[in-house]
């Protein structure tokens, strides 16, 4: 994905790339915010807290990747970022007990480091804090308690969050790999649906709730892999979305070509050089029939732009014997417009 394009390489483990994303930059206004550090000690608990996020979304993904390694699956790159990671395999495993075993691991271990913050901060709290003295030493104790009570706090939120059972979640894809196992893809893949739409909904609910626009974001990039199940929901899901951000490209979809392609002559009219509203609307005028309109179209196109490859190309085949509405280069094209 181009998103996951926007981060810099720290450096490679067992021939993975280690990558830090951009808005990981995000964590610093965030530790601002729920810490307002006023002097040095909050400052220092502030800037941990940062670290150790961005070292437990690491550990996470370090966990699938680590997994991933033992039963056999290369492991191209680590992607830490905002919403949590990336773990890029080289390929999927086609045993569901492997998959079960890769995602389950980053749960796994969050849950050991949720521990080990529980464990230093009951440390603190009954052997440190009791036997210190100086009153400095008592409050930067204090101070790492906090600390170690937050980050508990956050993998335990991780853990949470990632076993919600909402493909492509950690724990939609135990469920789906479970299910696998059990009953056969197809049905693993319906069942995964089941079950993950309405916590997507939920989510949503609770996002909109409370005006959580980050979470919302989240849950339209969640909502587009969990229809990849399901090729009917993937294409009502990319209907919904035309339908309010191309509105001429839904009504092509739809079948309905004579309001499309009246819509794209607005666009035309509101940016007459712009190539690919002629070409969209060629495409609507040679679904109709018109091959001549949409020749017209074509030829408009290539008086503006003579190289353009595509115009020359459903050139050519208007002028070959070729029998039908729609040419191979159109086919290509226009199975989803612009």
């Amino acid at each position: 994905m181009r998103f996951f394009g926007w981060s810099w390489s720290l450096g490679r483990w067992r021939d993975v790339d280690i990558r830090f994303h951009v808005s990981m930059v995000l964590t610093l206004p965030i530790a601002y915010w729920l810490f307002g550090p006023i002097d040095l000690r909050s400052w220092v608990e502030a800037l941990l807290w940062v670290g150790g996020l961005t070292l437990f979304i690491f550990l996470h993904e370090f966990g699938h990747a680590f997994a991933a390694k033992i039963v056999g699956v290369e492991v191209k790159s680590i992607v830490v970022w905002l919403l949590g990671g990336l773990t890029n395999l080289a390929y999927k495993p086609e045993k569901p007990t492997h998959n079960f075993f890769i995602y389950a691991a980053g749960p796994l271990m969050n849950m050991l480091l949720a521990f080990l913050c529980v464990a230093a901060y009951v440390l603190l709290t009954l052997v440190f804090l009791p036997l210190a003295k100086d009153r400095e030493l008592y409050i930067w104790l204090q101070t790492f308690q906090n600390l170690f009570f937050s980050l508990a706090l956050v993998n335990v939120i991780l853990v949470t969050f990632n076993l919600i059972p909402v493909y492509p979640l950690d724990g939609g894809n135990i469920l789906h790999a479970s299910m696998e196992w059990l009953f056969g893809k197809t049905n693993a893949d319906r069942i995964t649906l089941a079950v993950g739409i309405p916590c997507l909904i939920l989510l949503i609910i609770f996002g909109v709730v409370s005006r959580d626009w980050l979470l919302l974001i989240f849950c339209v990039l969640i909502a587009f892999s969990i229809s990849s199940l399901n090729h009917t929901l993937l294409k009502n899901l990319n209907l919904a979305l035309t339908y309010f951000f191309r509105r001429s490209a839904y009504y092509y979809l739809k079948g309905d070509y004579e309001r499309a392609a009246n819509m794209y002559a607005s666009q035309i009219e509101s940016q007459p050089e712009n190539p690919r509203h002629y070409m969209t609307r060629a495409g609507c005028y040679l679904s109709m029939g018109q091959k001549e309109r949409s020749l017209a179209d074509v030829e408009r196109v290539l008086k503006m732009h003579p190289n353009h490859l595509l115009a020359l190309e459903l050139r050519g085949e208007f002028y070959c014997p070729y029998t039908g509405s729609k040419t191979p280069a159109f086919r290509r094209q226009f199975s989803t417009p612009q």
